[in-house]
């Protein structure tokens, strides 16, 4: 009998590939294991399917056999929350919230503790309001919104270096902050306020947003 690490992948209409499930199955080959993940999750997914052929709300199903280590130690393993201590494994952690998060972390709760407590020392130790931010792109009138609760200048040095949207002629870039927020900002209040921008700005349709942070607010 061998183990199996299956996972279920749902294809997203923004065009990427979610993860739905991850679990372990004990099966003798992955034609036994395949069938076995069908019977469990009630759920016939192929496991290749050609690019031409991908449509949003496809299903996806990944089996690989256990090597003894990696998947064991990453995703089986016993770990202990950092924040309240409770024991846990990876693989439970998604199954329960749909997202890993930080991997020494057990619940979503926990990482808005660990989050807020982050938060607090980059205020006291930065003295800096969170902020919503505006990147331009002269030419095109294309933008991008963000966020942080960092100095907005080292978001900025981020940007510059990452592949969210080439920088190719930096004069023809801008920087703004468009919203400074209250210091004792939650983070649920920090998403709400960059996402009514994203819709004032329509940076999804006409920038460089790929999603916005929360789906239900108005701009």
């Amino acid at each position: 009998m061998k183990t199996f690490y299956c996972i279920i992948k749902y294809r997203h209409k923004d065009g990427f590939w979610m993860d739905l499930i991850k679990d372990n199955i004990q099966a003798e080959n992955k034609k036994d294991a395949r069938e076995k993940v069908k019977n469990e999750f009630k759920i016939d997914a192929p496991m290749r399917i050609a690019l031409k052929d991908v449509k949003d709300g496809d299903l996806l199903l990944k089996l690989y056999e256990h090597d003894g280590k990696y998947f064991t130690h990453d995703f089986f393993d016993e770990k202990e929350c950092k924040v309240c201590g409770k024991k846990f494994n990876i693989c439970e952690k998604y199954n329960l919230t749909g997202g890993f998060g930080s991997y020494d972390i057990c619940s979503e709760k926990c990482e808005t503790k660990a989050y807020e407590h982050s938060r607090k020392e980059y205020d006291n130790y930065f003295s800096s309001n969170p902020v919503i931010y505006k990147i331009t792109k002269i030419s095109t009138g294309q933008v991008y919104i963000g966020q942080t609760i960092r100095i907005f200048v080292w978001r900025w040095h981020d940007h510059i270096k990452s592949k969210e949207f080439i920088i190719n002629d930096i004069t023809d870039i801008s920087f703004q902050v468009i919203e400074s927020l209250p210091v004792d900002s939650e983070r649920g209040f920090i998403l709400e306020r960059e996402t009514y921008w994203m819709k004032h700005y329509n940076s999804i349709e006409n920038g460089f947003n790929k999603v916005i942070s929360k789906k239900d607010i108005n701009p």
